[in-house]
């Protein structure tokens, strides 16, 4: 499904069935836990603001531990994040998977838009992104926007 296709609020079935698991590899985030799937090798790059990137950095230099993510910073609501993910060496014509879990929470409605379609001027044709919302019933700014 493309994020065309996600942002026109139309139902769409997605029917993605070219995944051969001969070339599978896992990663385990050994910060959080979370396990990424990927069919080739895999390079991260993870966009957040310069403070909460500071901090992650010293968690993993506290707890001995490596990362070869490319850390970006930034603030997603604000549209440079493009120019300096381009920057830091993040090549758009391949097909990437983008994980905006737990961001649509700080962000208002709008700006979460515009993040998504500023997402879909970055990635290929084919990438893949994940994110997650509140109900209504979950928080104050959900009702607000």
């Amino acid at each position: 499904m493309s994020v065309t296709e996600l942002i026109s609020g139309m139902t769409v079935t997605n029917s993605n069935v070219s995944a051969n698991m001969i070339h599978s590899r896992f990663f385990v985030c050994p910060v959080c836990g979370n396990i990424i799937h990927t069919m080739e090798s895999l390079k991260i790059f993870e966009l957040d603001l310069p403070e909460i990137l500071e901090d992650k950095l010293k968690r993993i230099e506290k707890a001995n531990l490596n990362s070869t993510a490319v850390y970006v910073p930034c603030n997603l609501a604000n549209v440079s994040w493009k120019e300096k993910l381009l920057k830091a060496g993040y090549n758009k014509q391949c097909k990437t998977f983008g994980s905006l879990l737990g961001i649509s929470y700080y962000l208002n409605k709008e700006d979460f838009k515009s993040l998504i379609k500023n997402i879909s001027e970055v990635m290929s044709e084919g990438a893949t992104i994940c994110f997650d919302y509140p109900s209504i019933n979950e928080s104050r700014e959900t009702k607000t926007n």
